[in-house]
């Protein structure tokens, strides 16, 4: 885990499925930390496949007209 500094995160949930997570030993605040790096991750990799599409595109077309490298050292 890593060594942020935490800080307190006010929301509201449904007090019966509250109660039943905790008869069930699961942390609301563990799960929730790990679906929020899950969901920055996610969120993260979505922005910069937007941000590089026109690189990506470009590259796979010349992919297509050229081939990949190790194709071509087959062809040599």
């Amino acid at each position: 885990m890593n060594q942020h500094t935490k800080t307190a995160c006010n929301t509201s949930v449904d007090a019966a499925l509250l109660a039943e997570a905790k008869s069930l030993n699961i942390s609301p605040s563990l799960l929730l930390e790990q679906a929020l790096r899950q969901a920055v991750s996610q969120a993260k990799a979505d922005l910069w496949r937007k941000q590089n599409a026109d690189a990506i595109a470009a590259y796979n077309q010349l992919i297509e007209q050229q081939g990949t490298f190790a194709e071509r050292l087959g062809q040599l």
